[in-house]
């Protein structure tokens, strides 16, 4: 086993179970993709900062939570 790992290693690990669910998610939610030299990336449409898929779809459904929370809060 390597030492010298961090937590951000294991985002590499995680294997999608429907990238395809995934991709129709993400564009539901206005994030554009975007081939750079070959490879896919999705365009936050709230920032402009482009994502590999993964990373993608963990901060779309991080951002829906903080949404969610905070119309709950205000309420």
């Amino acid at each position: 086993m390597r030492n010298d790992r961090d937590s951000r290693d294991k985002e590499f690990d995680a294997v999608s179970i429907d990238p395809e669910g995934e991709q129709r998610e993400l564009e539901a939610a206005g994030w554009e993709r975007v081939d750079v030299q070959g490879k896919l990336f999705w365009v936050n449409p709230e920032s402009g900062h482009r994502y590999p898929q993964g990373p993608a779809i963990r901060r779309l459904r991080q951002q829906r939570h903080e949404d969610a929370n905070r119309e709950r809060d205000e309420a």
